[in-house]
């Protein structure tokens, strides 16, 4: 009779690498916008007057979001942000579809249209390598400048 040896659990697996993959995406996304969204509902709490620093930061419990709910501007300009945001996906989508559906047939002069409308994507890494490469040239780069300002050579 054959025993089966049973090995302890490793995190550290091919099954497991697509987590590993993703934490750094998760910390960035935590960083870049959980944790502002919690601060700010955090400050919304308080009377705090940011041109006023002499003044303290009191708390306000829920008076300024009574405040804000009951001020007829907030609903006007949420009504005109909702509409807008509503008309421009529309708009947006229904141009990328009908540009992407037109594209998508044989037509003539697509061996140079259709290229064209790629360049805009290959060159902006194009673009912001050169201006890092500009950035640390040692002649004339902005951050060699810096450096010698501060001292360094």
């Amino acid at each position: 009779m054959k025993t089966k040896v049973i090995s302890k659990r490793r995190i550290f697996t091919d099954q497991n690498l697509k987590y590993w993959l993703l934490l750094p995406v998760f910390f960035v996304t935590l960083a870049v916008a959980i944790i502002p969204l919690v601060y700010s509902i955090g400050l919304s709490f308080f009377k705090w007057i940011v041109t006023r620093p002499d003044l303290p930061i009191s708390f306000a419990g829920l008076g300024n979001w009574v405040y804000i709910l009951e001020d007829m501007t907030f609903w006007e300009a949420l009504a005109r942000t909702l509409t807008f945001t509503a008309a421009v996906v529309v708009i947006e989508f229904s141009l990328g579809l009908g540009i992407a559906l037109l594209l998508n047939r044989p037509f003539y002069g697509a061996k140079i249209i259709l290229p064209l409308m790629v360049l805009p994507v290959m060159l902006s890494p194009i673009v912001v390598g050169l201006m890092w490469r500009y950035l640390y040239n040692g002649d004339f780069g902005l951050i060699a400048w810096i450096l010698k300002t501060i001292g360094f050579e």
